[in-house]
């Protein structure tokens, strides 16, 4: 049976992909046409939900067989989350909440023992985290240790720059297909409670990206300030241009 790769390493990977993406978004494009981008991208604005735990990558699983007790188990979910099971082999356990696996486990050993009644049980989660990049004060990884918002996450890290454009913050997410869901955001808006919240996901990127006028400045810096010695201005290399070349 294929297994899939880890998502957060394929997610990590993207971070460094996203000022081509808010590039594009810079100029014109402030919300991605879903006609242009097709099955890849799911584009919208989440409402902050009472979500179910959902098992990830490296959570400390217990499985209880009530009636079979010897096939009862204590694991670790794979990095790629898939979990190995007597009887049945492997099977894909992340992105599941604990009382959906334990139905479709049941399923499955029902071909092999009578009557069987299953119980997951999540004992310890690892990796939950969230990575917060662009224009906030402290970018960084952030534990879920408890349910967080987009808002309340950018808020630890010390609220956006003056340089932010937040009313187009991306938000990358892992899914069970090839691509990552993108969720795109005004967080003026949700500051304002001009509109829902959104819920952050363990191993969520989140962007927030410069103004056009912070790229402006950041193109005079790079390519005039640090060239052009500062006591010379432009008007003046205009008239000396225009009085050579008469």
């Amino acid at each position: 049976m294929n297994k899939h790769c880890g998502w957060p390493m394929a997610l990590i990977s993207l971070f460094f992909m996203l000022p081509c993406v808010v590039g594009c978004a810079d100029n014109g494009f402030l919300a991605p046409d879903k006609n242009a981008y097709g099955e890849q991208l799911n584009i919208g604005i989440r409402p902050v939900e009472n979500t179910r735990y959902r098992i990830l990558p490296g959570d400390d699983l217990e499985i209880k067989q009530t009636y079979h007790p010897n096939f009862s188990e204590r694991l670790e979910v794979l990095p790629d989350g898939w979990i190995n099971l007597p009887l049945i082999g492997s099977i894909q356990a992340s992105g599941k909440q604990p009382e959906a696996l334990a139905e479709e486990l049941r399923a499955l050993y029902a071909k092999e023992l009578k009557e069987p009644e299953v119980i997951v049980m999540v004992r310890h989660s690892n990796g939950r985290l969230v990575y917060i990049g662009g224009e906030v004060k402290l970018p960084r990884a952030l534990p879920l240790t408890f349910p967080t918002t987009l808002f309340q996450a950018v808020i630890q890290c010390g609220d956006i720059l003056p340089t932010a454009h937040e009313d187009n913050v991306l938000i990358l997410r892992a899914t069970p297909g090839a691509s990552p869901e993108v969720i795109m955001a005004d967080l003026d808006l949700i500051r304002n409670g001009e509109a829902p919240d959104i819920e952050l996901q363990p191993y969520d990127i989140v962007h927030i990206p410069k103004t056009t006028i912070a790229k402006a400045g950041d193109f005079i810096d790079a390519y005039i300030n640090r060239i052009v010695p500062k006591n010379v201005n432009f008007p003046f290399f205009y008239e000396l241009h225009n009085e050579e070349g008469r």
